[in-house]
């Protein structure tokens, strides 16, 4: 009397398939099959979560996820979902292409997998290499008497940090006064 039942007791999802009940005697044979699906939650995997590329260039950022159902993958920036209206972003099935690299493309990727079970969240940082930008404000010519000071000031942003060094009529400054 205990087979007329198959218990499974905690699934996985290996225990996904087809079960096929027969039975016999003496006049004939029959069965019945029934299928298993085990829904699982989503689970995503970033690749390369950090990542560098210069600006120009194109880049193509990954996640891969599984789960059943097959989950779908929303893409986010800092926050804000991403759609391929934007000539810039081509979306693929696991990842999403970027074109034309610019500073402003730096930040945090968000790849959500999503399903009727759940949702799990991958990130990918990317930075992108730029060249130096001097941001300084001010005036650019100074008058200064005789034992007075002068102060100059050259802020730049860079990707990487740009190294800042000084000449004085095209001849080296060592240090500072």
């Amino acid at each position: 009397e205990d087979k007329m039942k198959l218990y499974l007791k905690n699934t996985k999802s290996y225990n996904s398939g087809k079960y096929t009940c027969e039975v016999e005697n003496r006049v004939g044979v029959d069965e019945i099959s029934y299928n298993v699906t085990v829904l699982t939650a989503p689970k995503v995997h970033a690749i390369n979560p950090q990542q560098q590329s210069t600006a120009g260039e194109n880049v193509t950022l990954t996640c891969l996820s599984d789960g059943v159902p097959k989950p779908r993958l929303i893409w986010e920036k800092n926050g804000i979902v991403l759609t391929d209206t934007n000539s810039k972003i081509a979306l693929n099935e696991e990842s999403i292409t970027i074109s034309r690299l610019m500073r402003d493309d730096s930040g945090t990727y968000t790849c959500t997998a999503v399903s009727d079970i759940g949702e799990d969240k991958g990130f990918i940082t990317l930075n992108v290499r730029h060249r130096p930008e001097v941001k300084s404000g001010g005036e650019k010519d100074h008058v200064a008497i005789v034992h007075e000071a002068v102060t100059m000031e050259c802020r730049a942003e860079g990707s990487p940090q740009p190294m800042i060094r000084w000449e004085r009529n095209g001849i080296p400054e060592s240090g500072s006064a």
